[in-house]
């Protein structure tokens, strides 16, 4: 969890932005990003996927 706050820090990520953390059988986490934080986050050599939440609905 230290690298998550670590990266917190350094592109300036609130914990109000965070919607959630994982340390366990996975390791990352959930946030709504800027534009020029998700590019720089794409840039970091210790993440090695980042996927766009999306919402759907799945019709009847």
């Amino acid at each position: 969890m230290k690298t998550i706050e670590k990266l917190q820090d350094k592109y300036g990520i609130n914990d109000d932005k965070i919607l959630g953390k994982w340390g366990y059988a996975l390791f990352g986490f959930a946030a709504e990003l800027t534009d020029e934080q998700l590019y720089y986050l794409e840039e970091e050599n210790i993440i090695s996927y980042i996927e766009v939440n999306r919402r759907f609905q799945l019709g009847i």
